[in-house]
């Protein structure tokens, strides 16, 4: 999954993108609406694709971000939906064990090296919520919110229904500076170790129609939690191998 930074032949870069759906026993399948006798909003999907640079031996976690895609449904809107609320919410857990590592690898994956590593040079974790969206407030085209790069109507479907289905575009958001500190993520991993932490997203969205003249309609979708490892594992005894791998699933609770 790891590709060379050809730019700079400095960094090693590895993108995950994790599916999500929908929370609280509410089965989705297909295009499929939910009715009701009140205005009602669901998940479909969330991708999250996310980046993790390295130095090229390997040594330290230099950046780490995610742009969420964030895909949702609405229905019984008698005039559409015309304002979006969005919250994204993450905490990380520094310095896992080889078992919490290899229970956020894919499938048929687990750590080479030998050696597990689960304290590093200013090792912190961020264990109650930091929300990464500034501005969460945004309109149907996503603007007056610099953290939304696009908002899209599904196939056939217009805002100004009162049922369809739509997709939010985040720009990409940075997980290792700010409230973030590079500590968080796995530093100096040399020769023949493992280490890692885990990243856990959150996310709810409020969909509301403001432009009713009588009382506005809203709903809320509390996605399913997203979760990953940023591992790295570097079994090689020369120090110029070694791989960086995420997990590409996501568990919803």
């Amino acid at each position: 999954m790891s590709e060379q930074d050809t730019d700079s032949g400095t960094r090693r870069r590895t993108i995950l993108k994790v599916g999500g759906g929908a929370i609280g026993g509410v089965a989705i399948s297909g295009g499929a609406l939910l009715y009701s006798s009140q205005p009602a909003a669901a998940a479909t999907q969330v991708n999250t694709m996310a980046t993790v640079e390295l130095d090229s031996n390997q040594q330290d976690v230099t950046a780490v971000t995610i742009a969420p895609e964030i895909g949702f449904q609405w229905s019984d809107f008698s005039d559409g939906v015309s304002h979006f609320q969005l919250d994204v919410e993450v905490t990380t857990e520094a310095g896992l064990d080889e078992t919490a590592m290899n229970n956020l690898l894919p499938d048929g994956e687990s750590i080479d090296a030998s050696t597990v590593k689960t304290n590093w040079s200013n090792q912190s974790s961020k264990t109650s919520a930091v929300d990464v969206v500034g501005s969460s407030e945004f309109i149907t085209d996503g603007s007056n919110n610099s953290d939304v790069s696009d908002v899209t109507a599904g196939s056939n479907t217009s805002f100004s229904d009162h049922a369809g289905t739509g997709t939010v575009n985040l720009t990409e958001q940075g997980l290792a500076s700010n409230s973030f500190s590079p500590g968080l993520y796995p530093q100096n991993v040399g020769d023949d170790v493992a280490a890692g932490a885990r990243v856990t997203i959150n996310i709810t969205l409020d969909v509301r129609d403001e432009s009713a003249s009588s009382s506005p309609s809203e709903a809320t979708i509390d996605y399913d939690t997203i979760e990953y490892g940023v591992i790295v594992d570097n079994p090689s005894a020369s120090g110029s191998g070694g791989d960086t791998t995420l997990n590409s699933d996501a568990s919803g609770e």
